[in-house]
């Protein structure tokens, strides 16, 4: 792998040659291009392969969260984005390989992270076919955590495999929320994520996850 500081192609991508140009951390490298490999995988190798392929495949629906209130990290000396700490902390503890196969867990999946509280308890019902109301305690309020700090909501529906963003959609001081979702007759189970923002938007809360099981 090459880098090109002040390259003659500036910030380049595509394949060039032999070689592939790809943007990383912010800099434009250079790598060899992959050849078709005569020598097949090691079980090890395939389940390694499948695991980070499962992560990131995750990790791509849920990146409009993280982006927005996954802090970057030092590491070494380089900054490491939201989307990359995410993908690590899943390898190591979001895997159960059950049957030789990787599953995701996905109650280890962590959204947000940040110093603002969370609310206490939250619970999630159906009240409609196509509604469900979301309460939480109000009875935080503190010099840390404000009634007028805004509710985001994660929802991951593994049936369509999508992930949906509802960015402050409620205040902190209302403790409940009636949220329309058009497709809850069709599916089982959602996965939530309940993220806390201050009103000024400088700090935000780590995700909290909740699941959602429809009832017979």
């Amino acid at each position: 792998m090459a880098e090109l500081k002040e390259g003659i192609f500036g910030g380049i991508s595509g394949r060039i040659g032999g070689f592939v140009g790809v943007q990383w951390r912010g800099r434009s490298l250079l790598r060899t291009w992959p050849g078709k490999s005569s020598k097949k995988a090691t079980p090890a190798q395939k389940l390694q392969r499948d695991k980070l392929r499962l992560v990131s495949g995750f990790v791509r629906k849920v990146s409009e969260a993280v982006k927005l209130y996954y802090p970057h990290a030092m590491v070494n000396g380089k900054k490491i984005s939201g989307k990359e700490q995410l993908i690590s902390l899943l390898m190591k503890k979001g895997i159960e390989v059950i049957d030789g196969e990787p599953h995701l867990l996905i109650d280890q999946a962590l959204l947000a992270v940040g110093t603002l509280p969370a609310a206490h308890t939250v619970e999630i019902q159906q009240i409609a076919a196509t509604t469900v109301r979301i309460t939480w305690d109000t009875s935080l309020m503190n010099i840390l955590a404000h009634k007028e700090d805004k509710l985001t909501l994660c929802l991951y529906c593994e049936k369509q495999d999508k992930c949906f963003v509802c960015i402050q959609i409620s205040e902190r001081q209302k403790g409940e929320l009636e949220l329309p979702v058009l497709f809850l007759p069709k599916v089982q189970r959602l996965h939530i994520w309940t993220i806390w923002e201050s009103a000024q938007g400088d700090r935000n809360s780590s995700s909290q996850y909740h699941q959602f099981i429809k009832e017979d």
